[in-house]
Formats: structure tokens, sequence, C-alpha cells
């Protein structure tokens, strides 16, 4: 059963798009760092050869990093395949096998993600005949095993055990972007702690990536030994894999003996409401008033303000909401309240130094949330098998998507004001009370703010025209992927989330 649901996994994978969107952005990006020097993912690699070993293995845990929306849209879409298709009281109505099923859909999640992933390998053995020679060393095997060893298959199995887990458990997607997020905030809370010279080994166990152990390990390499050593297959960074993957595997025991076949179908609310006595009827009938339906202007825009008002209801009572609210307060709270010390030196936390922070690490945050809220927003009807119902009311198509759109501006316009208060927050416990709030107007809400307004458009226009929940995912990732990471190397001014995907890594 296991093989079963394995080939189906891959012949399911092997048909849809995002797939192909997946193995395109990590063959074209490297492909493009490589060819185009200003052009980086997390280090500067322009003064090393194109195929030295430690280029490869950084290239290859910065992908790992980059696509986790990726690796979130595959494994999501794996868990709740079933569910998500209304097909799960049937299938799980057969003597399946437990093991076979579970496990079996998540190693064709994880196969076909690690294959996506062997792009960024096939990127750098492409790329290399066709760069110029005094930017070739040697060939060597072993920098791509390795990186297929310690951070593709590690990372994949990390990212999709605890993103398949979560979904197939609660059975709503919201989790594992919960999950996927978590990761990343981990990430960079362990690159404050490993920012010091000197880095405690129990602290490099922290690292879920295993890219700053790597990088703490080789910190003071000089460029001839980053062009030709290979990391030992032992030590610190053998040792962060083997723990990481033994929380994933003790995770996947949990989740099998935990996972029910049976669905959650509401039977309690039911029987509640089949219980409840009925009201007694009257004899004499009810007048009723007379309606006059109206189908103006006027009436559009009565819709459209209930529609948003119910939408935004909706999201704020949401607990998952304020959970990722919470990791991206304490993520912004804990960078914030130490930035008067770096590298050893004091410096006063001006404002400056808050609006990159607003505009680099929590910007990335805002869009993460923008991202998937547009998705589920635009998909709401759908999952709750209503769309039928709404599509055949007497309201104009533009209403319910122009509620969505402004649910998502006033989301972002929530999130930058949180992070302004956390930023002033941080600055007032380090002693500095210069606050600038004409600047933050400015800078934040009158600059920063359009971008976020642009990406909740952008991702809601492709979820209406692709009408493909987690193809229109992976495509407005790769979008704002290529548009950050483009303009760094271009040196837009704007292309503050590259930039600081390069810091976090440069650490």
């Amino acid at each position: 059963m296991f093989t079963a649901f394995l080939r189906f996994e891959l012949a399911t994978w092997r048909k849809h798009p995002l797939t192909y969107i997946f193995l395109a952005v990590t063959f074209g990006m490297t492909f493009l760092a490589m060819l185009w020097p200003n052009l980086q993912m997390g280090q500067d690699l322009r003064n090393l050869h194109v195929n030295a070993p430690f280029a490869i293995l950084s290239r290859a845990g910065a992908m790992t990093m980059l696509c986790l929306l990726f690796i979130t849209a595959i494994m999501a879409s794996t868990a709740t395949r079933d569910s998500g298709s209304g097909y799960a009281p049937v299938l799980y109505a057969a003597p399946l096998e437990k093991a076979g099923y579970l496990w079996g859909r998540f190693a064709g999640g994880v196969l076909v993600a690690v294959l996506a992933l062997l792009g960024v390998l096939l990127a750098i053995a492409v790329g290399t005949p066709l760069s110029e020679p005094a930017r070739v060393g040697a060939f060597q095997l072993a920098p791509y095993l390795q990186a297929l060893g310690f951070f593709i298959v590690p990372n994949v199995v990390l990212a999709g055990a605890i993103i398949y887990c979560l979904t197939v458990l609660t059975r709503n997607t919201v989790y594992a972007f919960i999950a996927a997020l978590g990761l990343m905030v981990g990430f960079l809370l362990v690159g404050l702690m490993t920012s010091n010279l000197e880095t405690p080994a129990s602290v490099l166990l922290l690292d879920p990536f295993g890219l700053r152990t790597f990088h703490a390990l080789t910190k003071y390499w000089t460029v001839a030994e980053k062009n030709s050593e290979v990391l030992a297959f032992a030590g610190p960074l053998l040792t962060n894999r083997l723990v990481w993957l033994g929380i994933a595997g003790a995770l996947m025991g949990l989740t099998h003996g935990v996972f029910s076949f049976t669905t959650s179908t509401g039977t309690t609310k039911k029987r509640r409401l089949a219980d409840a006595p009925a009201p007694a009827r009257t004899s004499t009938p009810t007048p009723q008033s007379r309606v006059q339906p109206r189908h103006d202007r006027g009436a559009a825009l009565v819709q459209l303000a209930q529609q948003t008002q119910m939408d935004m209801v909706g999201i704020l009572k949401s607990v998952p909401f304020w959970i990722l609210l919470g990791l991206g307060v304490i993520n912004l709270l804990s960078i914030a309240a130490t930035a008067s010390e770096r590298e050893g030196g004091h410096f006063f936390p001006v404002t400056y130094t808050m609006l990159d922070l607003i505009n680099g690490t929590y910007g990335l945050f805002v869009i993460a949330v923008l991202v998937y809220y547009g998705g589920a927003l635009v998909w709401k009807e759908q999952d709750a098998r209503l769309d039928g119902i709404l599509d055949a009311s007497p309201r104009p198509s533009r209403v319910p998507y122009a509620a969505k759109l402004l649910t998502l501006i006033f989301i972002a316009a929530l999130l930058t004001g949180v992070g302004v208060l956390v930023c002033v927050a941080a600055q007032a416990l380090q002693g500095y009370t210069n606050f600038e709030w004409s600047l933050y107007g400015k800078a934040v809400f009158g600059i920063e703010f359009t971008r976020y307004v642009m990406v909740a458009v952008g991702t809601v226009f492709l979820h209406v025209l692709l009408r493909n929940k987690f193809l229109a995912y992976g495509l407005t990732v790769a979008l704002i992927l290529f548009q950050s990471i483009s303009g760094a190397a271009l040196d837009w001014n704007n292309s503050r989330a590259a930039v600081e995907i390069g810091r976090q890594t440069n650490r």
C-alpha cells in the first residue's frame, strides 16, 4: 500500500504545474546567480569560483530556505488532498493501512520537493562550463553529495514532516503556513545568538536549517580554502542534521499514533441540533412585510461593506492569525531590542535602524501573511462548498473580490502599525526616546505600505486568474523572489526583502 500511494503522489505531481514552477525557480535563480555575479542568494560569493565547494553548499542551503513556501505548498496539498476534495469519507471507509497511507503520501511529497531542489545542483553543473575560465575551479563530486546530504534532503524532510504532520492532524492548511513561518523565525532567532565571534556548539544545534552552523564552521576560512576545501562529513554540522532529523522522526511517530481515519464532520453539533425541541408553531400567520429588491450602486456598496466586515471579523477572530502575529512580533522585538549592540559595538537604536528592520525582516513576514491570506480569502467560499449558492445571488462579481482586497489592505495596515509600535517600544527599552513619528509615517506608510498593497492586488489577481490554489501560491512566491533578488542585483532602492535575506544568511 505504501508504494501504491507513493506512485499516486508522483503521478499527480508529475502533471501539476507547481512542480515545474518550483524546478524553474531553483534552476533559474541559481543559473542567473552564477552568470550574473551581482545577483546573490545569501552570502557574497563573487570572489569565489562558481563551482567552489563553499559556493555549492551555500547556494544549496540558501535555496532550501528561499523555497520554504514551495515546500509548504507541496506538503500541505499532499496532506489535504482527500479532505479538500471531499473524498476522505469514501476513502477512509476502505480497509486502509495507516502506515502505507500516511507515509506513502509523505514520501511522495518529499521526493517531489527534493527533485525540484536538485535544480540548484543541475544549474551549477550546467553553468560552470559557461562561466569565465578564471572563475572556474577543479571539479569535485563531494560538494554536490554534501549539498544533497547536508541541506537538500534533511531540510526537505524536516520542513516536510512538520508541515505534513500538522496539516494531517488538523486538516487545515493554515497550520502548515504557521509551521513554515515558525521555522523561519527560529532560524532568524538563532542568527542573533550566533552573531558573536565565538558561538557555543550547543547553540549551533538549534539551527533548523544547518546554514548558521555551516557558516560558523567556515567563518575563518580563506578564499583559497573556500575554493578547494571540502567540509568533513563529521562534527557539529553532522550532529545538527542528525538531531533535527530525529525531531522529524519523533513527530512522524507521534502523528502515526494520533492520526485517525475519522473525519471532522461536525456530528456532535448536528446531534445537539437534532435533540433540540422544535419550536411550537402558532396557528395565526405572521404578517410579512413587502421587500423591494434593489440592484443599484447603493446596494452594491452595502454588499461590499458587509462582505468586507465579515472577512475582516473572520480573520481577526481566528486563533491562527494571532499566532502568526505573535511569531512576527517575537521575531521583530528580539532583533530590535538588540539593535544597539552589533558585533561587539554599541550604537543608538535610531529610527533608520528600526526602519531597516520593519522594511526587511518584518517586511518579509507581512508579505508572507498577505500571500497566504490572499489565497485563503479567494478560496474561502469554494472550500466551504458555498460558491455555487453565492454565485447565484444577485450581486456584482466585483463585490466579493473588492471586499477581499480591502480586507488584505486592512490586514497589511494592521501588521504595519504593530511593527512600528514594536520598534518604538524597543527604542524605549534601550533608553532612546527621540521617536520620529513623522519619519515612521512617511517611510513605512508612505513608501513600504504601497509595496504591500501591490502584493495584495497581485495575490488576489493570480488566484482569480489561475483558479488553482497551490499553483497561484507557487507563482506568487516565484514572482516575489525574482523581483526581490533581481532588485538587489540591480541595486533598486525598494529591494528590501532580498537585502534582508542576504544579511540574515550572511551572519
